[in-house]
């Protein structure tokens, strides 16, 4: 397996401490379960991590740390514990600790730190359970079908020879099944359907001790684990941990079951602070004397306590008791802890496999979600795991890959930054393509646009040009020619010209103008089309044409000028003079 560097970009909710980044290019550390772990009092407790290194990569540090009440501690460090109840093996990946202590709970991380300085780590979190899960003992009693039948069977316990009927909940619904509460007894069950009566008896005797009667209660009927009953029974609703964010409200609730011919006299409400040493269980609320404080309220009969302005020290365990008149009790116990916002967020790439991990610290009740270049991830890019921890990618990993775990606190992020994808360079090559093209279409519209304005004497000669036919504008070009020889004694202009004197056309085709709206009717211009040149210039004047030819070229605007007074002017004249 290879793993790569990642870069970490997180969002940190208000109010919530600084974090620390734990990053690895080599190593990846995880706990197979992120659930919290139970265990009892004086027990022996086992966490257990997976981590993988690269064969290239040696593993310098490995440490287990745990953090609860009583602060943070390094309980082991490179395969050995700071005391002899703790204990390490499978290479440091596997913490024994014996004989558990109140202040053995909390939070337990497990970090690696390897050769090149990197380092990564998982956590889980260690909680206190009271009492053991309660046994119980079944009979059950069942009669093979035979072909079919429109009924159902119905069942009749005895035992002793006496009718039992369900007044404490001993039979199941179905009445197969018989909760036993004491086994130097005859049990007798009698099955009745449409198909005939069948009955079976077991005679436990005395004298044998639990072993045999166990064994042989099992030959005739199935039998499970022994349960001791007490006349109530106590349950909370559900046996989860319960996470309750600082500040807001805290409510238990429990159900309390109570026998027809029995009453509950009082009802106790216990808190034991979490990690604590010797710190003993504190009285919340008691039903229906009092209470121990003002936050804690007591209501339906004691069976719902309400805990306002939850605090980081009222994690723990409560514990509620119920007794009868009797004198008998019967107790349960809830687990409670602080919400935690999510922490410590980083994200392994395995290239081999081209999966990418995402993992968070201990924050309360994480949600994954994936994105690829700040989009959701789609089936296109890879499949996300059930827990959301994973993203398996169809392809190598390219772009941006962000995991966002969050909750009701807040949420943080990290970053996987892998090559370009192939798409992002086409975009940029066509966006590059695009503009370059552009470019060169503006650049080719600003050339129209100046070559129409350059040779606009193109277009005015057009125009005049429609005022005549071929035929009569070949007989104007005749006569233009034998009167040729005028021009160079009517025109001063042509006069300057013929004799060799240079001067500014623009200047002289003013001069003239000016000259001939006063004494001339209409001036006639036709153009070389090749030269872009002055070619020929014809003068009509009181019924005679004058020819005055010149090679200069005409300076655009001066051109434009010239031509757009004179079509705007001339026009109508020009079209009767031809």
């Amino acid at each position: 397996m290879r793993y790569l560097v990642i870069t970490l970009k997180q969002h940190i909710p208000l109010g919530t401490p600084s974090l620390e980044l734990h990053l690895s290019v080599s190593v990846i550390v995880k706990f197979p379960n992120k659930k919290p772990l139970y265990v009892a009092l004086n027990k022996t407790l086992v966490l257990e991590a997976d981590f993988q290194l690269q064969e290239s990569e040696k593993v310098l540090l490995q440490t287990w740390e745990r953090k609860n009440g009583d602060g943070e501690i390094r309980v082991a460090e490179s395969g050995r514990g700071n005391n002899k109840r703790i204990s390490v093996e499978k290479n440091g990946a596997l913490l024994k600790i014996t004989g558990v202590t109140e202040s053995d709970y909390g939070v337990y991380r497990f970090t690696v730190t390897v050769n090149n300085g990197y380092q990564v780590s998982d956590s889980r979190k260690v909680l206190k359970i009271i009492n053991p899960p309660n046994a119980s003992l079944y009979m059950q009693c069942s009669i093979p079908s035979v072909d079919a039948q429109w009924d159902k069977p119905a069942f009749l316990w005895q035992v002793n020879g006496i009718t039992i009927a369900n007044r404490n909940e001993e039979i199941s619904a179905d009445g197969s099944t018989l909760h036993l509460t004491n086994l130097d007894q005859n049990y007798t069950c009698i099955t009745e359907s449409s198909q005939g009566t069948s009955k079976v008896e077991v005679r436990i005797n005395a004298s044998m001790d639990l072993g045999a009667k166990c064994f042989w209660a099992s030959i005739l009927l199935h039998a499970f684990v022994l349960q001791i009953c007490s006349c109530i029974s106590v349950r909370f609703l559900s046996q989860k941990t319960i996470y309750v964010v600082n500040g807001e409200t805290l409510v238990l609730q429990a159900e309390f079951e109570v026998p027809v011919e029995d009453h509950i006299t009082k009802v106790t409400w216990e808190h034991e602070p979490e990690g604590k040493k010797n710190s003993g269980k504190t009285l919340l609320a008691e039903y229906p004397a009092k209470s121990s404080g003002g936050r804690a309220i007591l209501d339906k009969s004691g069976s719902v306590i309400t805990l306002r302005n939850y605090q980081r020290s009222d994690n723990g365990v409560y514990t509620v008791t119920v007794r009868d008149h009797k004198g008998g009790q019967s107790s349960a116990h809830c687990t409670v802890h602080e919400y935690d916002a999510v922490h410590h967020v980083s994200v392994m790439v395995n290239v081999t496999h081209s999966s990418l991990h995402c993992m968070e610290a201990w924050g309360t009740e994480p949600v994954f979600r994936w994105l690829h270049e700040k989009a959701a991830v789609t089936e296109a890019v890879g499949r996300v795991s059930d827990d959301g921890t994973s993203l398996y990618l169809n392809s190598a990993p390219c772009g941006h890959y962000t995991c966002m775990v969050s909750n009701k606190l807040g949420h943080s992020s990290a970053t996987y930054t892998a090559v370009p994808c192939e798409r992002e360079r086409s975009g940029t090559a066509v966006a590059v393509i695009c503009l370059v093209l552009l470019l060169l279409l503006t650049g080719g519209l600003a050339f129209l646009l100046w070559r129409d304005k350059r040779y606009a004497l193109k277009v005015s000669w057009s125009s005049a040009s429609r005022a005549v036919d071929r035929h009569e504008r070949r007989s104007i070009l005749s006569r233009l020619k034998e009167l040729h020889r005028s021009c160079m004694s009517l025109s001063p202009l042509c006069k300057k010209r013929t004799n060799g004197r240079r001067r500014d056309l623009g200047l002289m085709t003013r001069r003239w103008y000016r000259a001939a709206s006063r004494q001339i009717g209409t001036v006639f211009i036709v153009l070389d089309w090749r030269s872009r040149t002055l070619d020929e210039l014809y003068i009509f004047t009181r019924g005679d044409l004058h020819k005055c030819k010149t090679e200069h070229r005409i300076p655009p605007r001066e051109t434009r000028r010239i031509l757009g007074n004179w079509f705007s002017k001339k026009k109508s004249a020009l079209q009767r003079r031809i």
